[in-house]
């Protein structure tokens, strides 16, 4: 019986298929790992960042508070301890808790002590401790409010400690608000005792912080100053404690003899978080802790591996195929529709760009013949309205341009300087109401200054009032007043609201808002330009409307300075 001596081959499928399950389960394994310190990783940024949030945001308010006492000063050299008093009590300063109160130390010249004692309300029987022959003096005169651990620290001498001095005189020579290191505060006279540290804000003589270094010696007056307390302070920051193990340290290293503050968390927290800050010129280094998730690695590479063996199967392999074909085919189909807007949107520029020259042409050839003698009324009418279209054609270029450098990347041109916003605001509003029969109630703060380009600001104004006069009813009201570091303009009219449905799209490009009595008018660019150039500004530009308060357009634009 004849047979094949040739030896049967068998099939490398099998082998394929389980060198391809070990790699797939090993790759599995190693992701699984990297996942988890992933969102490890996330857990601990997240609350670092929180973390330095809430620490900032607090020691921000403190530092403006110093900065309202160092104004008083500043302008008042004759505050006394009842009026200083009032002041603090004005600013409630119990409403932020933390804090050991709010005073003011003065420079002590030689031979002075007699006259800085005389202003101390119930001071003791001199300042303390005793001056060195060579050295400054810096004694505490007003401190509020004066409860009995703040007038434990009246007439003391803080420049005569090296911690305070540091930090005094780093104040005292770059004209800023200075933190020192941690201290014990004079204010501990009983046995809870806790680290401190204290904020300064130098004053000068005159008001203003001398151009140089050796006349902000000179002139120095004192500093307006604030002690803390560490442990009411982040007490009062986290109330409700943090959900993590928090530590928090002066210095740039994390050094438990240099610990303010800590949050402990009770369970298993995972590898710490170390994140340096700065407040008031002093480092701080935030040591975080989140807690870490209980599931045990051989858990987690079992459940991989379980998930991973259901894949190894053909149907698996197709499907996955299937979405990276169909992957493809969208990310073709993506690419094939961004080449479309790119030429649409390059059309567009040329086609702007081509028509304008033309238009200025007939434009300008319509004025010519206008101011011809011998033409006609019938004929000057219409050449009127000839300039009348041409102009109107000139702003629908204008205004395609413009869409197009906004949408292609390459953003509005924008020429900034500092300009008044109120008198750009009243010019604008009076050429409007000329051709309108309406009025805007004008509520506008005169020091307004804007750091902005006058023409673009001038023709987003145009467009909001103008929308107001041509879509609105009265009453029209225009504001414009400072809102922190930006100026706020809002303009607002009566009339309908404007349906939730058309205000979702309000400053989409080429979307038109219909006039009163059904006419429309323009490309329906003017918004989204509007907007686009608020945005250049490093602005931004809001709609809003209701039936109660009417619609409001608001407009933010950074200030001058």
């Amino acid at each position: 019986m004849p047979h094949d001596s040739a030896p049967r081959r068998r099939s490398s499928t099998p082998w394929i298929v389980l060198v391809a399950s070990i790699a797939l389960v090993t790759f599995a394994a190693v992701a699984a790992a990297q996942w988890v310190e992933s969102q490890a990783s996330l857990r601990r940024e997240r609350a670092t960042a929180e973390a330095v949030r809430i620490v900032e945001r607090r020691m921000d308010a403190y530092v403006a508070l110093l900065r309202g006492v160092a104004a008083l000063f500043a302008y008042d050299e004759r505050v006394d301890g009842e009026g200083f008093a009032r002041f603090v009590e004005h600013l409630q300063v119990r409403e932020y808790p933390g804090i050991q109160g709010l005073g003011w130390s003065e420079r002590v010249e030689p031979e002075q002590d007699g006259a800085v004692l005389a202003r101390i309300d119930g001071a003791a029987s001199g300042l303390w401790p005793e001056r060195p022959h060579d050295r400054e003096r810096h004694a505490i005169v007003f401190l509020e409010p004066r409860d009995v651990r703040n007038r434990a620290a009246i007439g003391f001498d803080m420049h005569s400690e090296a911690t305070r001095r540091e930090a005094m005189d780093r104040a005292r020579d770059e004209g800023v608000p200075a933190a020192t290191g941690a201290v014990t505060l004079v204010q501990e006279i009983d046995g809870d005792v806790q680290p401190g540290f204290l904020i300064y804000v130098p004053v000068y003589e005159g008001g203003d912080v001398p151009r140089t270094l050796e006349e902000r010696r000179a002139r120095l007056r004192g500093f307006a100053y604030a002690p803390f307390r560490a442990g009411d302070l982040f007490r009062a920051m986290f109330p409700d404690g943090f959900g993590a193990h928090l530590t928090i340290h002066d210095g740039t290293e994390a050094h438990a003899a240099r610990e303010l503050f800590e949050i402990e968390a009770s369970g298993h927290t995972a590898s710490p978080s170390v994140q340096r800050m700065e407040i008031a010129g002093r480092p701080w280094t935030l040591v975080v802790r989140p807690r870490g998730d209980r599931v045990s690695d051989a858990r987690v590479v079992g459940i991989v591996i379980a998930l991973v063996g259901a894949l190894l199967t053909a149907l698996a392999f197709r499907s996955a195929w299937a979405e990276a074909r169909a992957r493809e085919r969208a990310e073709e189909a993506l690419a094939i529709e961004a080449r479309h807007a790119q030429f649409r949107e390059t059309f567009l520029g040329v086609l702007g760009h081509d028509l304008r020259n033309p238009l200025s042409a007939v434009r300008m050839t319509a004025q010519a013949l206008q101011r011809a003698p011998s033409i006609d009324e019938t004929s000057r009418r219409a050449l009127e309205r000839i300039v009348r279209s041409a102009d109107r054609a000139i702003r629908m270029v204008s205004q395609l341009l413009d869409v197009t450098r906004a949408r292609l990347g390459g953003g509005l041109p924008i020429e900034a300087r500092t300009v008044a916003l109120a008198p750009l605001l009243r010019e604008v509003v009076d050429e409007l109401c000329s051709t309108h029969d309406a009025r805007f109630e004008l509520d506008v703060d005169d020091r307004l200054a804007l750091h902005a380009d006058p023409d673009r600001i001038a023709q987003v104004l145009s467009n909001l009032a103008g929308n107001a006069l041509t879509h609105g009813e009265p009453p029209l009201r225009l504001s414009a007043h400072a809102e922190g570091r930006m100026a706020r303009v809002e303009v607002a009219n009566g009339g309908a609201p404007i349906p939730p449905h058309v205000l979702a799209t309000l400053f989409d490009p080429f979307v038109r808002g219909a006039q009163r009595g059904g006419n429309r008018e323009g490309l329906g660019l003017g918004l989204y330009i509007s907007q686009q150039i608020a945005i250049a500004h490093g602005g931004s530009l809001d709609a809003s409307s209701d039936a109660e308060r009417g619609t409001r357009f608001v407009v933010r634009l950074p200030l001058a300075g």
